[in-house]
This record gives structure tokens, C-alpha cells and sequence, in this order.
């Protein structure tokens, strides 16, 4: 899965937080972790259960 692919992803999901207000600024904060994580990380499911709720995370 390309870094593009997972921004893509990733970009979706925070979209579609039920929060509502993510901000383009978490987008960022969002790939900066993922580039720290290592390769099971990227699993799609991980990335939900991490990020679901992200808005109140910050």
C-alpha cells in the first residue's frame, strides 16, 4: 500500500469522523504518526480504531 493510498485512506476516515470537525491540521498530525509506525500498522483497521473519535484525540 503506497503512502498515497494510506493518505487517501486515512483522509476518508478522518473525514468521516463522527466528530465532523476534523481539520486539515489533523490530517497532517495524522500522517506524521503514521510515518513513525511500523509496517502492520498500516493495517486499515488499526487506523480506524486509532483514529475513530480522532477529533477528540487532539
Amino acid at each position: 500500500m503506497s503512502k498515497f493510498h494510506i493518505r487517501k485512506r486515512l483522509k476518508k476516515i478522518l473525514l468521516n469522523n463522527r466528530g465532523g470537525q476534523v481539520v486539515r491540521h489533523n490530517v497532517q498530525v495524522a500522517l506524521q504518526k503514521l510515518t513513525e509506525r511500523p509496517k502492520w500498522w498500516y493495517d486499515i483497521r488499526a487506523i480506524k480504531k486509532m483514529y475513530l473519535g480522532y477529533g477528540k484525540l487532539v
